[in-house]
């Protein structure tokens, strides 16, 4: 995908979703839920202002950063070798945070919303997506696994991206049975912390296998 296709779309939807948001308004509680628990129970309120630019705010927020990535990584980490990850990235997360400003002004028009259910399928759909580009991703400061050992090995870098591949669309399939079980959200928060913790570990026994920690030469 290119820089102009991703910025195209990311524009569209969230005009369109600032449109939406702008239609509901009048219609709206003046308080909307904006958080909730572990349960499933809304335990956070905010004015329904707030609740309509949630999404459209947080998806401008998101291409802002996938701009500015590029522009400011250094010598050596730039990211113009996996630009189209980037990019698919971006539309992404402009979805994601235009479902999540979805939910909340469905919320604020009276529809229940069972976000026990609807939250773990829209991060594990978040992560499956992820996954199947993580093991283009090459070394950079802010887009992947950025550990001190991924950083400094790029055979570490390449293996651990491939098999934080893995774990994401693993997790991602846990997180969509989740959600259509309705399990509710402990287990998003589960599998969500295991695909990250994974690859981390695995980056540092596998930088200790192939490069070792041998100080002799300080």
């Amino acid at each position: 995908m290119t820089q102009k296709t991703a910025n195209l779309l990311s524009a569209l939807l969230i005009t369109a979703g600032a449109l939406a948001g702008a239609f509901a308004y009048p219609h709206m509680a003046d308080v909307v839920p904006t958080h909730w628990n572990a349960a499933g129970e809304v335990d956070g309120y905010s004015s329904k202002l707030k609740g309509v630019l949630i999404g459209p705010v947080g998806a401008l927020a998101m291409c802002l950063l996938m701009w500015v990535i590029p522009k400011i990584s250094p010598k050596g980490f730039r990211t113009t070798e996996f630009a189209g990850v980037i990019h698919i990235f971006q539309v992404t997360l402009v979805l994601f945070m235009l479902a999540v400003g979805g939910l909340i002004v469905l919320s604020g028009l009276g529809h229940p919303v069972s976000i026990e259910r609807v939250i773990p399928l829209a991060v594990g759909l978040l992560l499956i997506i992820i996954g199947n580009y993580a093991g283009k991703l090459r070394k950079n400061f802010f887009v992947g696994i950025r550990t001190p050992w991924t950083l400094a090995s790029d055979e570490v870098w390449m293996r651990t991206h491939r098999m934080a591949g893995y774990c994401f669309v693993a997790a991602g399939v846990g997180l969509m049975i989740v959600g259509v079980a309705g399990l509710g959200i402990v287990p998003l928060v589960g599998l969500s912390i295991a695909a990250g913790l994974l690859p981390v570990a695995y980056s540092f026994l596998l930088y200790r296998r192939l490069e070792g920690f041998d100080h002799a030469d300080e």
